[in-house]
């Protein structure tokens, strides 16, 4: 199977929602590992301890590395206020610029300095060689598509399917769930805000990571 989009890989660390998913398809065991190619050499993401030591010529062990990290941060920054303030408080400007500078730019579509310090909490840093993308317990991909696995889903008495309707975000209290899957811009009344890439909600003048399906 090539995802022509890039990996979609389902993860979730419930074990009921992944009991309810394989009711519907059959998985294909994956755990994603994610490799990012910068001018330094080839190292593992999430930053993990291989990825200090391999960056750094170090052999710290996970006290150390905590130590060492925490040396390389920006003290004269107080309470952040942007990604990149977060990040040069948090890391330090080499591994900033070299592992997370060029992802939120291309991520975002604009400067790091313009994103919310927030948004780095989502980008985990590891002092273990666990180099696995997700902390999740469970992971996979369907044998036989998302698509097969949807439509499985969807045969149930109770669930009920209308094509070429329009909805209105007014209409919500006429269902008890509403799962919408058209262009972001358009559910958010093209109010300005700020979206992953390929969102293109408003304009806003490294390497590209997998999609997933994760709870």
């Amino acid at each position: 199977m090539i995802h022509q989009c890039g990996p979609h890989i389902f993860n979730t660390d419930r074990r009921d929602v992944w009991k309810y998913v394989k009711r519907f398809a059959q998985f294909r065991p994956f755990v994603n590992r994610v490799k990012a190619h910068t001018n330094r050499g080839i190292f593992s993401l999430p930053i993990n301890l291989h990825t200090i030591n391999q960056f750094f010529g170090k052999s710290f062990n996970p006290t150390e590395a905590r130590e060492f990290v925490a040396s390389l941060g920006e003290k004269s920054i107080g309470e952040p206020v942007s990604f990149e303030e977060q990040a040069l408080k948090f890391l330090g400007r080499e591994l900033y610029e070299t592992f997370f500078y060029g992802y939120a730019k291309k991520q975002w579509g604009c400067e790091p300095s313009e994103l919310p310090a927030s948004l780095l909490k989502r980008l985990p840093i590891r002092f273990s060689y666990d180099d696995s993308y997700y902390n999740t317990r469970f992971q996979g991909i369907p044998a036989q598509g998302y698509s097969e696995m949807v439509r499985r889903i969807l045969e149930h008495e109770r669930i009920s399917i209308r094509l070429n309707a329009r909805y209105e975000r007014s209409d919500g209290h006429k269902f008890d769930h509403v799962f919408h899957t058209g262009p972001l811009d358009a559910f958010l009344e093209f109010k300005p805000t700020i979206a992953p890439r390929n969102k293109r909600v408003r304009p806003c003048s490294q390497p590209a990571l997998p999609n997933e399906y994760g709870t």
